[in-house]
């Protein structure tokens, strides 16, 4: 509470104050309000132990796990079988048609072996005739080693008449052996192919042409092939 000094005129007008008087009794304490209890902390005896409960759950789920991964396993298991059968099924007509692709191939070995051999027969043949052929046009005298292997087979005649082309007739009369007591006879022929080389003797006939001798090496070869 404040206060102030009053001095000169103002103390005039001041007035005293009264201060009434204050009885003990008159300081009575308020009743206390009663404050609601508080709910007591819960017990054992309140919630019963379940952990029991909660283990046995625990342990049910652990099982019902185990049996899922089990059956997870057991269908794979399962579809991976059954896939390899039907895959093994579906792959089994495609083996067999090859195994027996394989096995004809093996069984024709022999004849396409032989017929390659046939094939590289005549076509060393057919090289073999046109070079002749040519050596021929360009050397007449190239039927000279035919003419003495051809004498060196017959036998002894008095006699022989030899049948060729007449690009051939000069150098095959230079060829002939000479033998005495023989009379040899040398007939240029315009119908007779270029290497006609036909000796006939008393004896008979030899054809010793640059063709028969071909096809007597490809019959030689063939039936050793054979």
């Amino acid at each position: 509470m404040l206060s102030k000094v009053l001095s000169g005129f103002l103390a005039d007008f001041a007035e005293p104050l009264v201060i009434p008087s204050i009885q003990p009794n008159d300081f009575r304490p308020q009743e206390e309000k009663a404050t609601p209890a508080s709910p007591a902390p819960a017990t054992a005896q309140n919630h019963p132990d379940r952990s029991a409960e909660i283990a046995e759950l625990q342990a049910e789920l652990a099982s019902l796990r185990e049996q899922t991964a089990r059956a997870e396993r057991n269908a794979f298991a399962q579809g991976e079988q059954h896939g390899r059968g039907q895959a093994k099924a579906e792959i089994q007509p495609v083996m067999d048609r090859m195994n027996a692709s394989i096995q004809e191939v093996l069984d024709m070995r022999p004849q396409l072996r032989r017929a390659a051999e046939q094939d590289l027969v005549r076509l060393a043949l057919a090289i073999a005739r046109r070079i002749l052929h040519r050596e021929l046009h360009v050397d007449p005298a190239a039927l000279s080693g035919l003419v003495r292997f051809a004498f060196d087979r017959i036998g002894r005649a008095e006699k022989y008449h030899i049948r060729v082309h007449p690009n051939m007739a000069e150098a095959v009369e230079q060829s002939v052996p000479r033998r005495h007591d023989a009379s040899i006879q040398v007939e240029a022929d315009p119908a007779c192919a270029l290497g006609t080389l036909i000796i006939r003797t008393g004896g008979g006939t030899i054809d010793a042409s640059v063709e028969n001798q071909l096809d007597e090496i490809s019959k030689g070869l063939t039936d050793r092939m054979s």
